[in-house]
């Protein structure tokens, strides 16, 4: 519009049920046979349901216990063996001063194809949690042990010294305090 809020001209979209049926149906295709996609009229009545020969059930609504106090929702069921699905809707706004046909798009997937990547995602960290775990362990022990015996020669020295053998001498490379305290005991 211009500014004071008139409209400046119109712009026309056209675009036919069966464009519309096809988008879904494409969708559909790419993500898979364990989903549906299906449009559904303002009672929860079947419009399409993408790639299926099914036709409109008045008998049964997919909306029934649904309240939408936002246009979209996601809610958990059960199908018929118990299998934890995932079903979203969302539901058409219109625009302006056109309310829309009040048409519903359900999403429905299984629980575990929604969850699997972030599953997958939870075992990969989970075992370079344990890769890095048992690497650190490893460098651990093994300083500690080029420690320990570090620390034994120095020992083994004072006690040789102790019993009167004045003239041992302790070798011991590196530059650190192990390294420092034998230089000195020699």
């Amino acid at each position: 519009g211009d500014d004071e809020g008139e409209p400046l001209g119109a712009v026309k979209a056209v675009m036919n049920i069966q464009e519309v049926l096809s988008v879904i149906d494409q969708r559909a295709v790419r993500l898979g046979r364990n989903q549906r996609l299906m449009l559904l009229s303002s009672d929860g009545t079947l419009i399409h349901q993408a790639n299926s020969d099914a036709q409109p059930n008045s008998a049964e609504s997919y909306l029934e216990g649904v309240k939408f106090e936002t246009p979209e929702l996601t809610q958990r069921i059960d199908d018929q063996n118990g299998n934890p699905l995932l079903r979203t809707y969302a539901m058409s706004r219109g625009y302006a001063d056109f309310e829309g046909l009040g048409w519903v798009m359900l999403d429905e997937r299984r629980e575990s194809d929604v969850f699997s990547p972030a599953h997958r995602l939870q075992t990969r960290i989970i075992m370079l949690s344990l890769i890095a775990t048992l690497v650190a362990a490893t460098i651990g022990a093994a300083v500690a042990l080029s420690l320990s015996h570090r620390v034994e020669k120095v020992i083994e020295a004072a006690s040789a010294i102790g019993q009167g053998e004045l003239y041992t001498e302790v070798t011991v490379d590196g530059n650190d305090e192990v390294a420092t305290l034998a230089r000195e005991f020699n």
